[in-house]
């Protein structure tokens, strides 16, 4: 098993260094098809040797006619095989970022610009599930595949193979496709400890609290001089009694998420706490800001944000 790992590794090298990393689309040329026999086209072969040793021995004019018309079979499905991935166009986006731990999704085309169908066609990227596909003449097929993540940061896709065994499965043909197609990976979020508290009106420690006019936050009994529009007049016609609404702005809330405030000394930890926080503010709709050794982004709130924040731990 170690020597098959040593050369299969020897042998990514070897196919990287030729074909080299290749941008959206990517077209499949015939000195980027591999071919040979398959374990059936072995058998198949050695058939027809046993085959051609008795007819020779025996000077049988139907069995030697017999195995050449077989290999000229052999060699036609050969060609057939080669033929169903030359030409074959491919074209991919970018994976949108995820956590650790989850599977990143990549959009792939398959574009087939010849008049006949390619069939039998298999999709895989590094060790993940392989897809079976069926192409007709002149027609695209979209598909989407998924790799495994396990660790944050920036993380080249593996290689991309498509490999077919069409038509007879005497042979097996295959290419690989080294893309130009990466994946952020964030942190896990994951922590135990809760989102730091909220103070009111004042700034206390890490947070800012102030009052705004966008979502209800309680009801309170009416006060002389409150406004025509704040009272809560379906209570006032159950009850009877007057009473003002009260508002809190989200994203008047300033909070910061600070590496300090983390009780772990593993970075990892660290990080992934902080992820948490990110999410945990972001679902809230909470203006938070967040702080880590030599990174410093300002309060603010909405998606853009959130992604800034979690491409800064996912590539400290």
């Amino acid at each position: 098993m170690a020597q098959q790992g040593w050369l299969a590794q020897r042998l990514n090298r070897w196919a990287s260094r030729r074909h080299g990393v290749q941008a959206s689309p990517v077209k499949l040329l015939s000195n980027r098809i591999y071919i040979l026999p398959s374990r059936s086209g072995l058998v198949f072969a050695l058939m027809l040797l046993v085959m051609l040793l008795g007819s020779m021995n025996y000077n049988n004019s139907m069995g030697l006619g017999l195995v050449f018309f077989l290999g000229s079979i052999a060699l036609v499905t050969m060609h057939q095989c080669h033929r169903n991935l030359l030409g074959l166009k491919l074209s991919f986006a970018f994976p949108e970022p995820v956590f650790a731990g989850s599977y990143a999704s990549t959009d792939l085309t398959l574009h087939n610009e010849l008049q006949h169908s390619r069939s039998d066609l298999v999709v895989r990227i590094g060790i993940g599930a392989a897809q079976a596909l069926n192409i007709e003449g002149r027609c695209n097929q979209a598909m989407t595949l998924t790799t495994p993540t396990s660790k944050r940061g920036h993380h080249k896709l593996p290689r991309l193979s498509i490999r077919t065994r069409f038509p007879a499965g005497l042979f097996r043909a295959w290419t690989w496709v080294y893309w130009d197609a990466r994946v952020l990976v964030y942190p896990q979020p994951l922590g135990s400890q809760p989102l730091p508290g909220q103070g009111s009106g004042q700034q206390t420690g890490s947070t800012v609290r102030i009052r705004g006019e966008e979502e209800l936050a309680e009801l309170r009994g009416y006060q002389r001089g409150d406004p025509l529009n704040r009272v809560a007049w379906k209570q006032f016609a159950r009850s009877g009694e007057l009473h003002s609404k009260t508002f809190d702005d989200p994203t008047s809330v300033k909070l910061w998420l600070d590496w300090a405030q983390v009780e772990s000394t593993d970075k990892e930890d660290r990080l992934s706490q902080l992820c948490a926080w990110v999410q945990a503010a972001h679902d809230r709709h909470v203006s938070y800001g967040l702080r880590l050794p030599d990174v410093n982004i300002n309060p603010d709130h909405g998606e853009a944000h959130r992604a800034r924040c979690l491409k800064e731990l996912a590539l400290y």
